[in-house]
Formats: structure tokens, sequence, C-alpha cells
């Protein structure tokens, strides 16, 4: 039986080879077919050049090559188990990923299911280009996964003017008021909080981001904020928490800065 790479497949007792009657789209390793077996249970996705270079240096790098993209919210809302899964991956010169395998020797996590949603999470992980690179570069990829911090969706703490969780010991602080070390907004809705806009006035909130690029915290600046009514600001920290950013791998776990809003409800329900 045959699935893509980026579907969870649906059987995991049989045998899923590579499909080689179809040329494999340079830009899409999800025409390759995740290969697991019941004998030795491996999980390959791809085509590996035997004259691939190899980063031994360091864990989720490739020759210095960031990581510009990955989504791991399948992961974390399937996760049931507790360990390390950390998986070769060999790029091409786009940052695309053309091979995937899960070392099985470095892994605790054995739960097949688990496993290839981690290893459909690392096909689809996009790195920096390098158009002067070799045609194959390889590294590898680590997850870490605590089933506890897997936790219900949290309510924003209205005493407080606080959502999420932080640990004070790690990361570090951007006080520039621009951003989080410079790294870039990839995604953002504002939609909500476009509706709310009735005033004009400043909301300043204090976000922290993990590296995938995760808001983990968000907290109500409140000596830097004008706006006054409370179910306005609850919406504009609802908005803050579902900002994404770039992704960076070797960036401390935790890092923090401010994000603000200037609202201007004379133009149009301008937004900034």
């Amino acid at each position: 039986m045959m699935q893509h790479c980026f579907v969870i497949l649906l059987c995991f007792t049989c045998l899923i080879a590579c499909d080689t009657s179809k040329n494999i789209s340079k830009d899409k390793l999800s025409d390759h077919k995740i290969k697991s077996s019941n004998v030795d249970k491996t999980f390959v996705c791809g085509n590996l050049d035997q004259d691939a270079l190899l980063d031994t240096l360091g864990i989720n790098s490739i020759f210095g090559r960031k990581v510009t993209y990955r989504d791991i919210s399948p992961i974390k809302s399937g996760i049931r188990h507790s360990g390390t899964i950390v998986i070769k991956v060999c790029i091409d010169r786009d940052g695309l990923v053309s091979y995937a395998e899960v070392l099985q020797d470095q892994s605790t996590i054995e739960d097949e299911k688990a496993i290839q949603t981690f290893l459909e999470s690392a096909v689809g992980t996009k790195y920096a280009p390098n158009p002067v690179a070799p045609i194959q570069e390889c590294g590898s990829l680590k997850f870490v996964i605590n089933e506890k911090k897997n936790l219900p969706e949290q309510e924003i703490n209205e005493q407080t003017m606080t959502w999420g969780q932080r640990d004070t010991t790690l990361g570090s602080f951007d006080g520039s008021g621009d951003g989080v070390f410079g790294r870039k907004v990839i995604y953002r809705d504002l939609s909500a909080a476009k509706k709310r806009i009735n005033a004009s006035g400043v909301v300043s909130i204090k976000m922290c981001i993990n590296r995938d690029g995760v808001v983990t915290y968000t907290e109500l600046l409140q000596d830097e904020t004008t706006v006054e009514n409370r179910e306005n600001l609850k919406v504009y920290l609802r908005a803050a928490k579902g900002y994404k950013f770039q992704p960076d791998l070797s960036a401390p776990k935790e890092q923090c800065g401010k994000l603000k809003f200037k609202v201007d409800n004379t133009i149009s329900n301008k937004l900034r």
C-alpha cells in the first residue's frame, strides 16, 4: 500500500516501498514514499547520493545552512510519547530535503505512528539555499519531546494580562522595542484586532518565542500601553500569541522582545 510522505500513513505493518515508476521532482520530496519495514523497523524517504557530504559536527545543522521553515504542529497535536527522535536529513542546493532517515540507534521513541509523523515533519523542513553547495549535503535533526509539556490551550490571565508560561532562567530579552532579535515575522492574523479598533493609542506587548518561532508567552506592558479597554487588550494579546517567527535552531530555547500595535481610529481603522 502506497502513501505520500506528507500524509499520515494508514498502514504501519506492511512493507511500503518507494515508487520507482515515477520521476522524482527535484522540489518535492513528497513525490517519494516513506519506506517502513516490519522486519528491521527502518523508516526512510527519498534517495541518498553515496557521494553526499555529511556534517558530523552537530545536531540541527547542515554545514551552517539554517532552517528557514518547519512545521511541527502535527507532532505537538499528536504527542503521546516522551523521548527523542534523530533523523538524518539530506538537502539539495535549494535547501529542500531530498532524503530523510530515522536513526533508530540514536532514537528512544519506538511507536511507529509517532515515528512516521516525525519523519513527515523532517521531510517538510526547508533550509537556506546555497547555489554553490554540493548537489546533496547531509546532517541531522533532533526532536526532544516531553509529553507533560504538551498542555491544553491556555486562556489569557485577565488579572495579570498574560498568556502562556515562560522559564525565567532561559533565553534573553531584546530591549530594542522592535521585534525579537531580528527574527522575521512569517505569519500573523490581525483581522480580529482590526475589527475591534474603536480608539486610538498604543498597545505594547512582551512576547517570548522558541526556536521554532512559535510564541510561548505574551504579557501586556501596561506602563507602555495607552489603550484602556480590557476586552480590546485581550484581543491584541490573542493576536500576538498567534504570530509565527522565522525558526532558528541555534537560538536559545527562549527569546523575548516587544511587539507594539499602533492604533489610529481616525484613518479608516488603521493598525500598525
